[in-house]
């Protein structure tokens, strides 16, 4: 499908002489659907905390983790709000529940909040 406008010039504003064509793609008969993200957990070796911005109303926290299949330094957001985050002490180390979730080659960790206390 072709398109033509002509344009004219009154007082000093021109308006433009455009002609463009587009052409009809034809789609592919069965798209692929995206592979669901891999959701795992793990306990990591905490290394630092940043402090909860009074501001935020999730009040976030940022954890430094330890990876144990990688041994490298990972951070994990943590949305607890008034909550608190799954921890335990291990061999004299605090280490933080987290959840990994892979998309393709991309990860994404956060950190697990425990369950609030029931009220009977």
């Amino acid at each position: 499908m072709c398109v033509t406008l002509f344009g004219i010039t009154i007082l000093g504003y021109t308006l433009g002489i455009t002609h463009g064509c587009a052409e009809v793609q034809t789609l592919p008969e069965k798209a692929e659907l995206p592979k669901p993200p891999i959701v795992s957990e793990f306990w990591g070796e905490v290394r630092e905390t940043t402090d909860p911005d009074p501001d935020d109303p999730d009040r976030a926290i940022v954890y430094t983790f330890v990876d144990p299949q990688t041994k490298l330094k990972r951070d994990a957001a943590q949305t607890c709000g008034n909550g608190m985050p799954d921890t335990r002490i291990d061999d004299d180390r605090l280490l933080v529940h987290i959840q990994q979730t892979r998309f393709d080659r991309a990860k994404d960790f956060s950190v697990i909040c425990k369950d609030p206390p029931k009220i009977s």
